[in-house]
């Protein structure tokens, strides 16, 4: 059985990234080797909790491996490493240029602290599984990925295919919707790019609004494709550029390239039938901007009830 890698980014919530690691491990457990859990610098020795012997024996035969970012690589800021300086075309680097207004340009010694990037740096493998800290599995949603993944050579990425909150097309499943998008029925002719940002300076810069894409909070990723992308282009999945969210920008790249992506549940009945994201009510970046409460005792509740795992 071909196996792959996951890659997890922690900050804080510990608690929620065990669930979530043992909700994985139930349902898509035999389809995984490694999973690489990067902490971006949460502090008070958060690492311990995924490391205990416990844990270990639970999730065995799947390896776990774990590392601190050089730097705190925050929310919504787009890193840039010599590396990728170095890789990018002239109008990519007047993209990134092109954040130094808003401050959200944030120099790293190391790609290992872009969000995903430790773990895509150090596979062996041919594909690996992304995922958030907040998500809840009900059946092998690896295997339908791997299975889907495999049917067509081409693929680049597959996984829950969606904007965010500011598309202008929004909200997904009423003027735009996944199932419209894989049948080639775009929202208008600039897809992926969903519509000008007003500021004319920006726009000149490449500041487009980057909506749509394959989440990253639960998708598999052709390795090898994210490499060349990343080595023709100084562009990586986990970063914030041009104006997008994460994916986006690296989305659009794919396109251009002439790859596939596709979503095998496109829509929220067929989703909650295999894992259902933010399973504590509340998106995972609230607790961190501190606009939602961290139920911290509630899901230490799930993880006895559910797992027999007692929290120390």
């Amino acid at each position: 059985m071909e196996k792959v890698d996951v890659a997890i980014q922690s900050y804080k919530k510990p608690e929620s990234l065990v669930y979530t690691l043992l909700s994985l491990k139930k349902y898509c457990g035999e389809h995984i080797d490694t999973i690489y859990i990067n902490d971006d610098c949460s502090g008070d020795n958060i690492l311990e909790h995924y490391t205990v012997k416990d844990l270990q024996e639970r999730m065995y035969p799947i390896k776990i491996k774990t590392r601190i970012n050089k730097k705190k690589s925050g929310y919504t800021v787009t890193l840039l490493t010599k590396k990728m300086w170095k890789r990018k075309k002239f109008s990519e680097k007047l993209k990134l240029l092109g954040h130094i207004p808003i401050k959200r340009l944030s120099y790293h010694s190391t790609s290992d602290d872009v969000r995903y990037q430790w773990a895509i740096n150090n596979t062996d493998k041919k594909y690996i599984f992304l995922i958030h800290d907040d998500i809840k599995f009900f059946d092998d949603t690896l295997k339908l990925y791997l299975e889907t993944m495999k049917s067509n050579k081409n693929l680049a990425i597959v996984g829950d295919l969606g904007g965010c909150e500011f598309c202008e097309f929004g909200p997904c499943g009423e003027k735009c919707s996944p199932e419209k998008i894989l049948k080639k029925e775009y929202p208008c002719a600039t897809y992926p790019i969903t519509g000008k940002r007003k500021n004319p300076i920006l726009t000149l810069l490449g500041r487009s609004n980057r909506n749509c894409r394959i989440n990253e909070w639960c998708c598999l990723i052709n390795v090898e494709i994210a490499k060349e992308i990343e080595n023709k282009y100084g562009i990586y999945f986990g970063n914030y550029e041009a104006g997008g969210d994460v994916g986006t920008y690296w989305f659009e790249k794919i396109i251009k390239l002439g790859y596939d992506f596709t979503d095998p549940l496109p829509t929220p009945e067929k989703r909650k039938k295999y894992y259902l994201h933010w399973w504590q009510g509340h998106q995972g970046h609230q607790v961190w901007l501190e606009t939602a409460s961290y139920q911290s005792e509630y899901i230490k509740k799930c993880l006895l009830e559910e797992f027999n795992y007692e929290w120390k």
